[in-house]
């Protein structure tokens, strides 16, 4: 009955996960649509002296640590047990009535996947900015690939719900 019960939810946990990942994804053709409308006017003018380049290979920089680190981050939330996390988020869990492993796994995806969505709206202000066209779909372009990279992977949840299932038995010695 027990196992039953969270299956139902992780199905309807990966149904949520999928929805807001597709509606964030969905959010870049937004982008696009609203850049490519607003090409040929001037929405913000910059001075002549603007560092307009030097911003650009900032934030390609910033683009590809937020990379590394999300990688990083969904990694260490999916792998290793923090105590003190894991009892905000059984904490939590039982608030919302959800099992710990989903939200776990909700705040590893969500986290992840708000940092694929700014390197989408560095793109989108260089372009207010004068960047041109090229530059937004080239940020458009790396965080769409970072969004496929960490969409929602339903294996990735049944691992974490063994991994509580099997953690969650307290160990006595003999």
């Amino acid at each position: 009955m027990k196992e039953a019960k969270e299956g139902e939810e992780l199905k309807k946990g990966m149904r949520t996960t999928w929805i807001t990942w597709a509606h964030m994804f969905f959010s870049l053709l937004a982008y696009i649509g609203i850049c490519y409308h607003l090409r040929n006017r001037e929405v913000f003018t910059v001075g002549p002296d603007f560092p307009l380049v030097l911003l650009t290979s900032i934030l390609y920089g910033v683009a590809i640590a937020e990379l590394l680190f999300a990688y990083c981050f969904r990694r260490v939330m999916l792998r290793v047990r923090s105590y003190k996390s894991e009892e905000k988020l059984i904490r939590h869990a039982s608030e919302s009535s959800k099992p710990p492993f989903i939200v776990r796994y909700n705040i590893a995806l969500l986290s992840s996947l708000a940092l694929s969505e700014s390197i989408g709206i560095y793109g989108v202000v260089l372009f207010f900015l004068g960047g041109g066209f090229q530059t937004l779909l080239n940020f458009i372009a790396i965080s769409a690939m970072a969004m496929l990279l960490f969409r929602p992977k339903r294996k990735e949840l049944q691992e974490l719900r063994f991994y509580y299932f099997f953690t969650s038995v307290p160990i006595t010695r003999a």
